[in-house]
């Protein structure tokens, strides 16, 4: 997706995230945004890179807690309807619009 494309994609990801309860934060490439909500940790990109979003799958991402570290669950946005991540939640174009339609 388009630099500019995925600016907006990641501003209206802050926009359902917050208006979901969740403490959200911009974060270090390649993580574009990570969140916060009772006990849930994500980290999410914004992105139809391949690549990219292979090396995002196949990464564990964890924070520590006061309980140990703990594993974040992983957002993608993408919207290549035809891209196929095991280990990430995905929302595709029309779940992006549905969510941004419901915040």
């Amino acid at each position: 997706m388009e630099q500019r494309i995925r600016e907006k994609a990641v501003k209206t990801v802050v926009d359902i995230l917050k208006s979901a309860g969740f403490d959200v934060h911009h974060a270090a490439p390649p993580i574009d945004l990570s969140a916060v909500s009772e006990k849930t940790f994500l980290v999410v990109v914004c992105s139809d890179d391949p690549e990219e979003v292979s090396r995002f799958s196949e990464t564990e991402y964890s924070v520590k807690g006061e309980s140990g570290e703990l594993v974040c669950e992983k957002l993608l946005v993408t919207f290549d309807s035809g891209m196929e991540v095991p280990d990430c939640t995905v929302w595709y174009a029309e779940d992006f619009a549905r969510y941004a339609g419901e915040s």
